[in-house]
């Protein structure tokens, strides 16, 4: 049972099953399900990539929505949701932060019911 539930998203990714996955000495989150992540499927991004990550808003909302239909709809906060930069802007740009904000509403916009 849990009182609540504290949920960081960043991005989205597709998991292939690997069948013959080496399961390391030093277990992670990464490895234990003996899966091989990846952005792309058939040389298709799964959403929009900015620096080295690919950005899928849907997948704010989906994860929510599995959240809720397979755990019974506990109390969650969203704790951290952000996005990378490319860290090569100059002073102005990184300040307007455009993409940071655009990144903020796409995800936000799909939470909208």
């Amino acid at each position: 049972s849990l009182d609540f539930l504290g949920l960081n998203y960043y991005f989205t990714q597709y998991a292939t099953n690997t069948p013959n996955f080496t399961i390391p000495t030093q277990p992670s989150s990464l490895t234990d399900p003996q899966v091989t992540f990846g952005f792309y499927r058939n040389g298709i991004p799964i959403g929009v990539q900015v620096a080295n990550f690919v950005y899928y808003p849907p997948g704010f909302r989906m994860i929510l929505n599995y959240i809720k239909d397979n755990y019974k709809n506990p109390l969650t906060f969203i704790t951290e949701q952000g996005s990378a930069d490319f860290g090569n802007v100059t002073l102005a740009v990184a300040l307007a932060d455009n993409g940071r904000i655009q990144n903020h509403c796409s995800h936000l916009s799909c939470l909208k019911c």
